[in-house]
């Protein structure tokens, strides 16, 4: 997997590159084929890059597109690149060569934060608009790519691994003694997934939204999305019933099709309410 790291200044004022750099040091061992940073103002992104697919041979990170002033950084392979393209009217030939970080950015010109709801695959991006002054960080459904996250009052700090917020100069942590505590005791290392071993530093759980402007952030889960031409916001605790109810195919749940079971998994017999996702069950 490639790795990606970022700095959102909470006050405006400019990331400097001595801020950053050690960050992308410290994930250097992820980006066997090269690693980008791109600052302007009170944002910086970075990418370490291993490439994995015929798209990303020619896929440029972190970019921006002057055009719509978004920035992004990805760790991303899409699944449904086809029905994207369909769906974003793109021509074959243009579909066909347009890294999947473009296909995101893209898809978040046309439906804005709902463009997760029409994304499916294992993915991690941070894209940042220049003109809101705002970022979103988001995690893919399943939680295959993973980012973890430093807050305080001046700064929202993150990477794919720990190691890199460590490694940046404002971050100021130590050891979690009641996490350190809890492994030891069967059951209960499970009870907090965005817990980590440092005071302070979370990893964002699967399906999951960041919003980082100026003055700080919130999180929301990508199953809250109910509508997917209609922005909705808010953080419900229990991420389980958005999951279950897109397993089971409803027509009324935003990621209800991302979440269809392939007819291998289905019994002519069960009622189609009475399926459940069998992870959360």
């Amino acid at each position: 997997m490639s790795a990606i790291g970022g700095i959102i200044s909470l006050k405006q004022t400019p990331v400097g590159i001595e801020d950053f750099n050690p960050v992308m040091k410290a994930l250097s061992h992820l980006g066997p084929d090269g690693s980008g940073v791109w600052r302007e103002g009170p944002c910086a992104l970075g990418h370490q890059m291993f490439r994995i697919t015929p798209e990303s041979l020619q896929e440029p990170l972190p970019f921006f597109d002057p055009g719509s002033d978004l920035a992004i950084t990805a760790d991303a392979r899409l699944d449904n690149r086809e029905e994207l393209c369909d769906a974003l009217d793109l021509s074959p030939d243009e579909g066909r060569e347009l890294p999947d970080s473009h296909l995101i950015m893209k898809a978040f010109q046309k439906w804005g934060e709902d463009c997760v709801c029409q994304l499916l695959g294992d993915f991690v991006f941070a894209l940042w608009d220049q003109r809101k002054g705002r970022m979103i960080l988001v995690t893919d459904h399943m939680g295959r790519s993973p980012v973890y996250y430093y807050q305080d009052n001046a700064r929202f700090v993150f990477a794919t691994e720990i190691k890199g917020l460590l490694a940046a100069p404002q971050v100021r942590t130590r050891l979690d003694m009641e996490k350190l505590a809890m492994e030891a005791v069967p059951g209960l290392a499970f009870l907090d997934k965005a817990r980590t071993f440092f005071e302070g530093i979370k990893r964002a759980p699967a399906a999951t939204i960041i919003s980082v402007r100026e003055g700080g952030s919130h999180r929301g889960f990508i199953g809250n999305r109910k509508s997917r031409n209609r922005s909705t916001s808010g953080v419900r605790t229990n991420l389980q019933r958005p999951f279950r109810t897109c397993s089971a195919g409803q027509s009324g749940c935003a990621c209800g099709a991302l979440f269809r079971w392939p007819p291998s998994f289905r019994a002519a017999s069960t009622p189609r309410r009475q399926r459940a996702w069998p992870l959360l069950s």
